[in-house]
């Protein structure tokens, strides 16, 4: 089986769900879900989603799968500004190589992680060169 294909595992359907009540109840609000096609991220985001109630849209996008920092930037710096608020949901080592650059910081994106981050960038095209950015939460699965 391919890594695009490979299924979300155990620790994965536990976490998911989760996460998404975590971010329900940190009342986290985001206008765009920016996604990886990868099978686990879609099977991630089918149990996150329900438990966070979020029904907004999500955007799938190819060229997130396994994405290198440099094409990460460019997805960010493509969005439309009419999405202040995108969560990106995809794979390793990119994300913790962008939240990273973004933050100036060593962050750790393990499986199902969520770092929330903010900058006084006014469109997307700036902001992704607007650093460091500033780190709102950071949770993983087995934080408490």
């Amino acid at each position: 089986m391919s890594d695009f294909d490979r299924p979300l595992n155990q620790r994965g359907r536990l976490a998911a769900p989760v996460m998404g009540q975590r971010m329900k109840a940190a009342g986290i609000e985001v206008d765009l879900v920016l996604a990886s096609t990868a099978v686990r991220v879609r099977q991630t985001l089918d149990l996150l989603l329900p438990a966070w109630n979020y029904s907004g849209q999500v955007v799938w996008e190819k060229q997130v799968y396994l994405a290198s920092l440099p094409l990460l930037l460019e997805q960010l710096s493509a969005l439309e500004d009419n999405w202040p608020r995108v969560m990106l949901v995809g794979h390793n080592p990119g994300l913790s190589e962008l939240v990273g650059y973004l933050t100036d910081a060593h962050i750790d994106m393990p499986t199902a992680a969520l770092a929330a981050l903010e900058t006084a960038g006014t469109d997307w095209r700036t902001a992704v060169r607007h650093r460091p950015w500033h780190q709102l939460s950071y949770w993983t699965p087995k934080d408490e």
